[in-house]
């Protein structure tokens, strides 16, 4: 296969690459806020990319064609976008987090790691954060249904969130309950 991709193209298909599984509306979204600016001919790029057999579509999602689809990293990409327009250092699939990044706050570097939370298995995704080195990292439990909260922990600060008909809502612990 002797294929000529323009920079873009190749922006594009990298993109994919690293985040294994995205929505249309996300690659826009990353391409665009790391140009700066409105990046014309997504849509006829993966178009492309999909004739090219590159990439291939599981419903509204976008992956790497022959690799696994992951709904969990493209959730994970939700919540970065709506937390950072300048995403740094993005590490994607370590687990048991779907998605890390970095962002400054009160000039500190925040590692922040967005862990899914699958029914049953709060306990264990507890368990493998108790040795994490806690300082200046959040990490936010993507949940299923807001009750998992009870079962989960982590040595450093956290958050949740709960996705409702495309919707993010963000809870924080307090200590008479969440808010």
């Amino acid at each position: 296969m002797n294929l000529y991709f323009t920079p873009v193209q190749k922006e594009v298909l990298e993109l994919i690459r690293k985040f294994h599984s995205l929505r249309y509306d996300q690659i826009q979204t990353l391409m665009d806020r790391q140009h700066g600016k409105k990046v014309r001919g997504i849509k006829a790029i993966l178009r492309q990319l999909e004739q090219e057999k590159l990439v291939e579509w599981h419903g509204n999602i976008l992956s790497v064609a022959g690799k696994p689809l992951r709904a969990d990293i493209s959730a994970a990409t939700d919540i970065m976008l709506r937390l950072t327009a300048a995403p740094e250092g993005v590490i994607v699939g370590k687990e048991p987090f779907a998605l890390t990044f970095f962002k400054e706050r009160e000039n500190i570097l925040y590692r922040y790691d967005i862990c899914p939370v699958p029914p049953g298995k709060e306990l264990i995704i507890s368990a493998q954060l108790e040795q994490m080195n806690p300082k200046y990292r959040i990490v936010i439990f993507l949940l299923q249904d807001i009750p998992q909260r009870e079962f989960l922990a982590a040595p450093c600060q956290y958050r949740y969130a709960v996705e409702d008909n495309g919707t993010y809502y963000f809870y924080e612990e307090e200590r008479n309950g969440i808010s």
